[in-house]
């Protein structure tokens, strides 16, 4: 039995596999997977003994496109092999012509006036040259179709480029997360979730202007991106402009009352405009959903914001053993206490 990895879910069975085109989740889930990371297309999220029905049906569909393509090639090669023996009937026809013209058997020549009069009015060749280009029209869309799935191949790959443009953040590798970013805008200008990715990376370069002209590009394209909404709360607590912030938080909380992130976001946000209280009640929410190191930590700050110095001490000890990255800073505010 396969086991889920994602965190706080290890040893979860895993149930099936997630086909939302649009979710940055891994695909495979467990029961909390489904209910916290998938809730807002709990219909794309597949379960293992459900998937071989839909490989049969997809089986069944391309067997029948196999039999609908065989026929159109057969009734097109009739139509192309009947029109070559037609033209090879054609030019026989005006060979013998030149030849009764040579030999002055100007009768044939009067018998046939009317077929040579087709040729010099266009009439067959206008025949021909639409057949000609009715082939090439086809040739184009075959081409055409060819084409599209390698850009759709490509396309893909640089999707999940852009998705790993987070992953790339990690590594300090920005600049690279946003070149993906930008080929997977360029292949679909309505890629929310590159325009969010790349709004990411330009918050972490300290380009927060552009990261909230991304944003708003992603909620454009889906009003329903809890992230972008987020991302955009971030990029204007960056800027100071906290009260903004906390109405981009509040909408992307709407849209998934599980994003941890934007709960923290947001007590991190009434924190700084000197709303303790509050913000411990959104901190408490974000933990609530997920333990992070972080969440600890900066409800700790609050904590120690409103003189609760023995709590906060109890809170800093959960950010240390939980992880948090800084522990020397951790370390100090303890001593500290």
């Amino acid at each position: 039995m396969y086991k889920c990895i994602q965190e706080n879910h290890e040893n979860e069975a895993i149930m099936g596999f997630c086909f939302n085109s649009k979710c940055q989740c891994t695909s495979q889930y467990c029961i909390k997977c489904l209910i916290e990371l998938h809730q807002g297309h709990q219909s794309d999220c597949i379960g293992l003994l459900t998937i071989p029905d839909f490989i049969n049906k997809y089986i069944s569909y391309q067997d029948q496109q196999i039999k609908n393509s065989k026929d159109i090639y057969i009734r097109v090669e009739k139509k192309i092999v009947s029109n070559m023996k037609r033209m090879d009937e054609n030019i026989q026809n005006l060979t013998i012509l030149d030849q009764a013209l040579k030999n002055q058997d100007y009768i044939k020549l009067k018998s046939s006036i009317n077929f040579i009069k087709k040729y010099y009015i266009q009439e067959i060749q206008n025949e021909e040259d639409q057949f000609i280009n009715q082939l090439k029209e086809i040739e184009k869309i075959l081409e055409l179709q060819e084409n599209k799935q390698y850009e759709l191949q490509k396309a893909e790959i640089l999707f999940q480029q852009a998705i790993q443009g987070q992953s790339l953040l990690s590594l300090q590798r920005l600049q690279e997360g946003i070149k993906c970013c930008d080929l997977a805008i360029q292949l679909n200008p309505k890629n929310d979730i590159a325009y969010n990715n790349k709004a990411w990376a330009l918050d972490n370069l300290n380009r927060y202007k552009e990261a909230i002209e991304c944003c708003d590009k992603a909620i454009q394209f889906n009003p329903l991106n809890d992230m972008a909404f987020n991302n955009k709360g971030w990029a204007l607590s960056n800027l100071k402009l906290f009260h903004e912030a906390t109405e981009c938080y509040d909408k992307a909380i709407q849209l998934n009352s599980l994003n941890a992130n934007a709960y923290n976001n947001k007590a991190y946000a009434l924190h700084q405009i000197k709303e303790f209280q509050q913000a411990i009640e959104f901190y408490d929410k974000a933990l609530s959903i997920k333990e992070n190191p972080t969440f600890f930590k900066n409800k700790a700050e609050s904590l120690l914001a409103l003189g609760n110095k023995q709590e906060a001490r109890i809170i800093f000890e959960k950010a240390l053993n939980a992880g948090y990255a800084d522990q020397e800073y951790i370390r100090r505010q303890l001593l500290i206490l």
